[in-house]
């Protein structure tokens, strides 16, 4: 099988795909890329040496590099994606799909996908799920859109582990955001609770008691096991968390994570759930979740 993708962008990311698929010897597979700097003297030498070692062909012309190209993948700094996008797919033909896989609003995927459809380009919505760094080509991918044809069998083919998620524009990049959400928040509310722990002199002590508190079962089981008592005890926790927020600002540390989980627990006392609104003390998180947002919307009418 012999394909041929272009890179949008030869930054870390299309970087380490392409030196995944060099370490991987993907027989019949063509690399090009396109990066807007390499005609500045000042970055073409270090791009060239890095495509030379992934047998990558770089060009700072746009049309050279998607000549021929078969799949074209957008790996650019997200708030210039749009733009770019609007740039690449009036060059493209019919044959060509274009892949957007930066970490972009479902809204901008949605009017990209409009600019794909007035000049008859097939348009994927894609999100990169993990470290490239670490993972290469071989990250996990998921791709959204009509007309993918054999875009994740192909290049799955080479390696890759994309999966399709339906045609919807923008269930990927939604997918990928939401992510971010735990991904970036979880390590800053650890950070703000260990180094006020620290100041403490109890942080070992807290590891240990949360060491035997949090869920053996993934995030699923975290989610059943807390959801519920959260709900029904959001009042009195949203009271013990902006006295928490006191005793952080009084130790020089800042309250960024508690506050707003002071705010969101307040938020969802206003949601009057009681014990009588549960047959069980350990509601599954779906259908939790399914009972926050009809509670609000009833109280929104």
């Amino acid at each position: 099988m012999n394909k041929k993708i272009t890179f949008i962008g030869f930054g870390e990311a299309a970087q380490n795909m392409a030196s995944g698929f060099r370490d991987d010897n993907a027989e019949g597979l063509v690399i090009s890329a396109y990066a807007r700097k390499f005609n500045d003297p000042a970055y073409k030498e270090g791009f060239l040496h890095i495509a030379d070692k992934c047998a990558v062909h770089l060009t700072g012309n746009l049309e050279e590099a998607i000549k021929d190209s078969d799949y074209i993948l957008s790996l650019v700094n997200g708030q210039v994606a749009y733009e770019v996008g609007k740039q690449v797919i009036p060059l493209l033909n019919s044959g060509q799909l274009y892949v957007d896989l930066n970490a972009t609003l479902p809204t901008a995927m949605h009017d990209l996908a409009e600019v794909a459809k007035h000049f008859h380009i097939p348009f994927a919505d894609g999100a990169i799920m993990g470290p490239v760094a670490k993972f290469k080509h071989k990250i996990p991918i998921i791709v959204c859109g009509c007309g993918l044809g054999g875009f994740a069998s192909d290049m799955n083919g080479f390696g890759m582990r994309i999966s399709q998620i339906g045609e919807k524009i923008g269930a990927a990049s939604a997918m990928k955001l939401m992510r971010s959400v735990f991904q970036k928040g979880m390590p800053q509310l650890l950070l703000e609770f260990m180094l006020t722990a620290e100041k403490y002199g109890v942080l070992e002590q807290l590891i240990d008691s949360l060491d035997e508190t949090l869920s053996k079962d993934g995030l699923r089981g975290m989610a059943t096991t807390t959801f519920t008592a959260t709900v029904i005890h959001a009042k009195r926790r949203s009271e013990e968390a902006f006295e928490t927020v006191k005793m952080v600002q009084n130790s020089g540390e800042q309250p960024y994570m508690i506050e707003a989980a002071a705010k969101r627990l307040e938020a969802l006392a206003g949601l009057g759930f009681t014990k009588d609104d549960f047959d069980s003390d350990f509601v599954p998180y779906d259908q939790m979740i399914k009972m926050i947002l009809e509670r609000r919307k009833a109280l929104e009418q």
